[in-house]
């Protein structure tokens, strides 16, 4: 399995950036082509991927399932919490 190897044998033909597996590079050519084929329903905006529609969505529902352990405060996003995590290193 190639993800697992480390091999990346599809290569974007616009930036030649690489990746293990098909479906990654048809994601990432995307961003290249500007197709954006999910639609929020809740107002005007569209995105390329499905992931990048329901961290969208997380907007319009107010949905924050990470907490911070040391202070409680909420967020939307796993990679907003572990920023503002290392708020609390000493």
């Amino acid at each position: 399995m190639r993800t697992h190897t480390g091999e990346k044998n599809h290569v974007c033909a616009a930036c030649s950036k690489r990746f293990a597996s098909s479906s990654n590079l048809n994601t990432h050519t995307k961003i290249h082509t500007g197709v954006k084929d999910y639609h929020c329903d809740q107002c005007t905006k569209a995105f390329s991927t499905k992931g990048q529609l329901y961290q969208h969505m997380l907007v319009h529902t107010g949905e924050k399932a990470y907490l911070c352990e040391y202070c409680h405060k909420r967020f939307s996003q796993k990679a907003h919490l572990v920023r503002h995590l290392k708020t609390h290193k000493n």
